[in-house]
């Protein structure tokens, strides 16, 4: 009885250091794995931001009745932020006044979204 009492205390302490070194891999797995999409959330983040960045863009080029180029410094020339809820609203903070030939109602028809530029005066 004693041996018998070994043996299983022998193979319970086996089976709890495999069971341990198989959670210690598969919480290793998961680690590399959140890594990994952290990775890809900021650099699906900083897509998104250029996105929405060269949409407020194009909407200001829109307003003012001109055509620049898209490319970063164009965009960072005239936008200070952009503020986006997609599909809701879009805050656009330009660096300079803007005189915009079109008016808000028009813009808000246009794009669909609640629309603000506070730094613009409108038609």
């Amino acid at each position: 009885l004693q041996q018998a009492e070994n043996d299983f205390r022998k193979y319970s302490n086996s089976v709890a250091v495999s069971i341990d070194q198989y959670f210690d891999e598969l919480i290793e797995g998961l680690s590399k794995i959140a890594i990994h999409l952290g990775e890809s959330q900021k650099k699906l983040t900083e897509a998104a931001n250029y996105l929405n960045r060269a949409y407020a863009k194009r909407i200001i080029d829109y307003c003012l009745e001109q055509r620049e180029p898209l490319t970063g410094a164009n965009i960072g020339k005239s936008l200070l932020r952009v503020k986006r809820d997609f599909g809701r609203s879009i805050i656009i903070s330009t660096k300079s006044p803007l005189q915009s030939k079109k008016s808000l109602n028009e813009l808000k028809e246009v794009l669909q979204e609640n629309i603000s530029i506070p730094n613009a005066k409108f038609q």
